[in-house]
């Protein structure tokens, strides 16, 4: 799993050789800002209307396998 530009103020990009299935964006306090349900290797989060800060991203991939990016 990729993710760029990290950081970022616009989109992110992720990127998978494993199908996502979906897309969950946690602020530092665990307050989930975003999901989403993807069928995909690849998918751009718009990170616009977030405050600057730090962020877990966590994927799950179609094989029941989570990664968590920050």
């Amino acid at each position: 799993l990729s993710a760029y530009p990290n950081p970022t103020e616009n989109d992110l990009t992720l990127q998978s050789e494993k199908i996502m299935t979906e897309v969950r964006l946690s602020d530092l306090n665990g307050n989930l800002v975003h999901s989403e349900l993807l069928n995909s290797k690849s998918s751009k989060l718009s990170m616009v209307d977030h405050q600057a800060g730090i962020y877990f991203c966590e994927v799950t991939f179609e094989d029941g396998m989570k990664e968590v990016i920050k």
